[in-house]
């Protein structure tokens, strides 16, 4: 397994880009420059060192320092929009893909997923969260919230992603309280070795109902004393019962729900009471027949809601300008409402939304300095992104991205102050060698099924 760098301390200057500072704003600087050093962003401005026009500065700030006089690491964004980078809250990392189609969804758990678990390897799933890292990073998804493929605590898939360059919270996939209890041990022992904290350890379980009343309670003491977040499934393919959530004390801020398609009033109200918030994967939900979340409501309620790809066994792709195309489109359908849910919104489901989601919106999210350098540029010189209008009452950039990019336009993404793609090319891991990898122990897995 190979060892990535950690955070970047070199200066990097994007520049002459189409900067979207905070997609869910709707802020586009022309000719844009973006300055990092040391791992955060140093500046956001026009290219002259000013902040232009619609340039945000936080509570009357300056945009902070300049393009730098010296050396630096120089990325032309031209014909590109600059912008966070997408930011998925759930996932898994299995190494399989596209097995089980037409399956609903208990059933393909049954067929598939516990099956191939229980026949994975640490090294198995190293190299299934490396395959799905990579594959995230080239579709400019810079942060994500996993949980863990096999349902024993062990570091290989924090190898992975401390290996591939990506920001990940890794939730082990386990249920008893002697689990529950190495996990804590494991945050403590994160906590005391220090580190930049791109790839940290945080705290859940597979689904409240097979959990213990007990060890719930423990996690929501650990994660009150630790700090760290909670997450786990809730309400995917029918109504979930939110009361043992509360009674456990994990209603509360920090912790984040996936799914969330069978919610009733009276779950959406005590998610925005409580502060809990959730991950919409559209896709995956749609692939089940499980139905569509309510997204309009929890969002008119208050609720905090980011996005999630789910893992490429249960969607085939991790690709977060999909889920936001599509969160747009289900919102629309199901409200029979054209403005349902807008470009710019659905922007900031996939950027800001997210980080809030998982309580990181003061580090990621927006390019406003300060904060951590995690940065994407999309390239729109494809004839599927033209004509791009800048200027005026048509002006289109958020709408060309969320109705015609796919996470392939991708062209550079920056995590924490370190280039990690650069011309589509990666600058951590192998490719070639991690997709050789699942391919291969994929086939090992299913042949012993």
């Amino acid at each position: 397994m190979e060892t990535a760098r950690a955070g970047g301390t070199d200066t990097i200057v994007i520049e002459n880009g189409l900067v979207l500072p905070d997609p869910g704003e709707g802020t586009l600087i022309e000719g844009g420059t973006v300055v990092i050093r040391d791992g955060r962003i140093a500046a956001v401005g026009d290219g002259r060192g000013g902040a232009g026009d619609d340039a945000p500065t936080g509570d009357g700030e300056p945009a902070g320092d300049g393009p730098p006089a010296g050396d630096a690491t120089r990325i032309d964004a031209s014909g590109c929009v600059v912008m966070p980078g997408l930011i998925s809250c759930h996932a898994h990392c299995r190494p399989f893909r596209g097995l089980g189609d037409g399956l609903a969804m208990m059933d393909w758990h049954h067929s598939f997923v516990h099956r191939f678990s229980e026949k994975m390897t640490s090294e198995d799933a190293y190299w299934g969260a490396a395959n799905t890292f990579l594959e995230m990073l080239r579709n400019g998804i810079t942060t994500v919230q996993v949980m863990t493929s096999i349902t024993v605590v062990e570091d290989s898939e924090l190898a992975a992603a401390r290996d591939s360059g990506i920001r990940a919270r890794m939730i082990p996939h386990v249920a008893s309280l002697p689990d529950i209890e190495a996990t804590i041990a494991r945050i403590e022992a994160e906590r005391t070795a220090g580190g930049d904290g791109r790839v940290r350890t945080w705290l859940g379980f597979e689904v409240p109902e097979v959990m213990e009343p007990s060890t719930m309670r423990v996690v929501a003491d650990a994660a009150e004393r630790l700090g760290a977040g909670v997450h786990t499934h809730f309400a995917e393919y029918e109504p979930g019962d939110a009361s043992r959530l509360a009674d456990a004390g994990l209603l509360r801020q920090g912790t984040s729900l996936a799914h969330c398609v069978w919610l009733s009033d009276d779950d959406i109200a005590a998610f925005a009471a409580s502060g809990t918030s959730v991950s919409h994967n559209p896709k995956s939900n749609s692939r089940y027949g499980n139905g569509v979340a309510p997204l309009r409501k929890l969002l008119d309620a208050g609720v905090v809601v980011g996005l999630g790809t789910d893992g490429p066994d249960s969607t085939f792709s991790c690709d977060v300008f999909e889920e936001a195309r599509l969160a747009a489109f289900l919102a629309r359908a199901v409200g029979r409402d054209p403005l349902a849910l807008g470009a710019d919104a659905a922007l900031g489901l996939a950027t800001g939304g997210g980080a809030a989601a998982l309580g990181l919106e003061d580090e990621i999210g927006r390019l406003r300095p300060g904060m951590r350098a995690d940065v994407i540029v999309v390239d729109l010189t494809s004839p599927s992104a033209a004509p791009v209008l800048t200027a005026g009452p048509h002006r289109n950039v958020a709408q060309v991205l969320l109705f015609g990019a796919v996470g392939k336009d991708v062209r550079d993404v920056v995590v924490d102050g370190r280039v990690v793609l650069r011309d589509r090319r990666f600058q951590t891991l192998d490719t070639d060698r991690a997709v050789a990898e699942t391919a291969s122990r994929a086939k090992r897995i299913l042949a012993a099924m």
